[in-house]
């Protein structure tokens, strides 16, 4: 089986993983995220999913970023 995502494997194979991952797929303003979840409400990005060159020449979103979501 061959499988074509952009999501990282480590996301989509976790039934193996021990540890907690603190890693969450997100959809922020219409925008696919993998973010980790800092506390509660904070999340930082750690990568853009969107196939939409214009998500990444936003200034608010980008790897490394803090936003506020509510869940």
């Amino acid at each position: 089986m061959i499988l074509h995502t952009l999501i990282p494997a480590e996301l989509i194979f976790q039934e193996g993983q021990s540890s907690q991952t603190r890693n969450k797929f997100v959809v922020y303003n219409g925008i696919p995220l993998i973010v980790e979840v800092m506390n509660e409400t904070d999340l930082q990005v750690k990568q853009i999913l969107s196939t939409n060159p214009n998500h990444y020449l936003q200034t608010d979103i980008y790897p490394g970023a803090r936003i506020s979501y509510w869940q």
